[in-house]
């Protein structure tokens, strides 16, 4: 990939995504059919818009918090 060019897209491709969250391609697909990762349709491609990647890293941080927090309080 050229530098900045995934940054800067809004669909990425979920090759991109898996490298970007450093998981395998199958993950990602996993993910997507789960719900877990929001995904598109475009034709017969599937495209991942980059707001939901960083909806579900989010999503992951907070859950880990909050996993946390219970421990803590427990």
């Amino acid at each position: 990939m050229k530098g900045g060019e995934m940054t800067e897209r809004l669909l990425l491709r979920p090759e991109e995504v898996a490298e970007l969250i450093g998981v395998g391609r199958t993950k990602v697909y996993e993910l997507m059919g789960s719900g877990l990762i929001r995904s598109v349709k475009i034709g017969n491609s599937r495209r991942v818009p980059r707001i939901a990647v960083d909806e579900f890293v989010a999503a992951l941080v907070a859950a880990e918090s909050d996993a946390v927090t219970i421990v803590f309080q427990g």
